[in-house]
């Protein structure tokens, strides 16, 4: 078992090419965000899902993981954002969601590096679930577990991403094709539900 991590915690990763894999009771809709040093994405097309299986050094294995060749992440990316959305075929938030679990494995042999399981879930639809990220020229693994009640919507409108309702609640946006940079997503029509929140700003090492 590879080094297990509390919430905030962080690691560093010995190599560049890791998968990281899901495990859930439920059916999950996994994506990965890129983004700047700033917060956000540079363009739409640093939004990885099940429309836009790759980007930049990332590629979408579904149902439930992603595989990272880090080395080929652009440099002016400072983090890689790992989400897990509810996709309405099973319980309505993660409170019914049971045996959450990331592993960040070595792509290479498969080898776990680092493990997370979120727990203390409540009224989240989506989920923040992991962030890979740099420092001082080195990639490192944090776990967050930062739940959103306005589900994947909630987390792609705070990292930039141009969503058509940011209000809604629910699953991964339901494109038909990959979107170009600009391209606007709409998330299924559900209420409203009180967002538990951003991660703020908070910078652990």
């Amino acid at each position: 078992m590879g080094q297990v991590l509390t919430k905030g915690g962080n690691a560093p990763l010995p190599t560049t090419d890791v998968r990281v894999e899901i495990a859930s009771s439920s059916s999950l809709d996994i994506a990965a965000i890129l983004v700047t040093p700033a917060g956000k994405v540079r363009t739409d097309n640093d939004f990885v899902f099940f429309n836009q299986p790759t980007g930049p050094g990332v590629r979408l294995l579904p149902p439930s993981a992603l595989e990272f060749t880090l080395a080929a992440v652009p440099p002016d990316i400072d983090k890689v954002v790992i989400t897990g959305s509810l996709d309405g075929s099973g319980p309505v938030t993660f409170a019914g969601v049971q045996g959450l679990g990331i592993s960040v494995r070595d792509t290479r042999g498969g080898a776990e590096l680092v493990r997370f399981d979120p727990t203390g879930l409540g009224a989240e639809t989506a989920l923040i679930l992991v962030e890979l990220y740099r420092r001082a020229g080195a990639w490192k693994a944090r776990a967050v577990g930062q739940g959103y009640a306005a589900g994947l919507a909630g987390i792609a409108t705070d990292f930039g991403i141009a969503v058509d309702d940011p209000g809604t609640s629910g699953g991964s946006p339901p494109a038909p094709q990959p979107q170009p940079a600009g391209q606007q997503w709409a998330p299924p029509a559900a209420p409203p539900m009180p967002a538990a929140g951003p991660p703020g700003g908070q910078q652990w090492g």
